[in-house]
Order: C-alpha cells, then structure tokens, then sequence
C-alpha cells in the first residue's frame, strides 16, 4: 500500500481510478480500514473518478511517526490529517464520502475547507450541523458503548481485548452475513 508522509503521520492510502478524474476521498468508519470501500470502489471504476482511500490514524498500515505524538483522533484532527493527504497528493478540490467515524469527517472538512470540498455523502451517520437530534431510544440503546469506553473499567477491559471489542461492534451494527471471519481477521491483524 503507498503511504504519504505528514509531519506526524505515515498515512497508508490506496488510490486507483482515472488519474485525471474527479478527485473523491472516501474516509472509512470505526473499527475498519480502508478495504471498507473494496466493493463500492470497484462499481465505480468507470466513473472517471480520481479515488482516495486512506486509513486514518491508529488504523491498519498508518503508523505515528514518534510514540510521543498524541493519540487523538477526533474528527477535526481526522479531517487536518485527510488535508494533508489531499494536499500531498497535490488535490485541491475534492469531494468527501464518509462512513460511520469517516462521516464525520467529511462533514468536519465541508466546514472547515468550504472551498476545497465539492460534495459529501454521509453513510450511517446522521449529520451534525445544525444540532444533533435525541434519537429513539432503539438508536440510543446502540451507543453503550459511547458510555463503556468513558468508565475506566471499560476503558481496562477494551485495552485487554480490543478485537473482541471491535468484533462484537461488526456484529451489531450490520446485518447477519455481512462480513466473515476470514476479513474481520485481516482487518483487525493488518
């Protein structure tokens, strides 16, 4: 996988399509990589488009430069780090698609670069401008874990077991036969 080095980061990154075409970064979710995309990126192959996909910070094949570097990964830090992706890259104008974490994202660089993004597509995120609604309690029965990780229990026991953490997530949140073992290994194990 090419990488592209930041001041902080060595950013792992896949790119394919038309080397002349419309730049479109495709930013994956929580617990995932970038092989996320595989599937949609191949249906849009003849598309003309330029694509992007990176694996964010603490995922897969993206490494720290130095271990004294924080560990923060909140949308707007995912968002610099996706600018100066884009920005190695030489794209100045692109559009966004997000999943999940990666929605995020793309919405934090619609605000923050307005004249850098063309268009976002967010999936399985709800969008935040403008406030964020209270979900039906169904949903809000979903983020426990937004709960788990913030006790410091929790916060112990994902540190024991973060695949089991993240395999329990891919159960839950997409329907049964989604994935199998044999991805979420290569995923979780890079």
């Amino acid at each position: 996988m090419p990488h592209l080095d930041t001041e902080s980061l060595r950013i792992a990154f896949i790119e394919t399509g038309a080397q002349h075409g419309n730049p479109v970064l495709f930013l994956h979710g929580w617990p995932d990589d970038a092989s996320t995309w595989e599937a949609v990126v191949s249906r849009l192959a003849s598309n003309r488009l330029r694509m992007v996909i990176p694996t964010l910070r603490g995922f897969g094949a993206t490494t720290f430069k130095s271990e004294d570097l924080p560990r923060t990964a909140n949308s707007a830090v995912l968002a610099m780090d996706a600018i100066a992706l884009m920005d190695g890259l030489g794209i100045e104008r692109f559009s966004a698609v997000g999943h999940d974490w990666g929605s995020n994202i793309a919405e934090a660089l619609a605000i923050g670069w307005p004249e850098r993004v063309d268009r976002i597509a967010l999936l399985s995120s709800m969008p935040r401008m403008g406030g964020l609604q209270l979900p039906p309690f169904s949903q809000a029965q979903r983020y426990w874990y937004h709960w788990f990780m913030a006790t410091k229990r929790g916060a112990e026991a994902i540190a024991k077991d973060r695949n089991g953490f993240a395999h329990l997530h891919w159960q839950n949140w997409a329907p049964d036969g989604w994935f199998d073992e044999a991805t979420f290994e290569r995923v979780s194990h890079p």
